[in-house]
């Protein structure tokens, strides 16, 4: 297991919670693909 150490700014919405990276993050590739793994997850455990 890998864990992601970062700095970002999150706003948080009535219904999203944005994470704003720097544009130099080194691992922002990775940081994309988890974030899209996770949206998959949840939405497939909605109804």
């Amino acid at each position: 297991m890998t864990l992601l150490k970062i700095a970002c700014q999150v706003r948080l919405s009535v219904r999203r919670i944005l994470f704003s990276l720097s544009s130099i993050y080194p691992r922002q590739h990775l940081f994309t693909q988890v974030a899209l793994a996770l949206r998959r997850a949840a939405a497939a455990r909605s109804p």
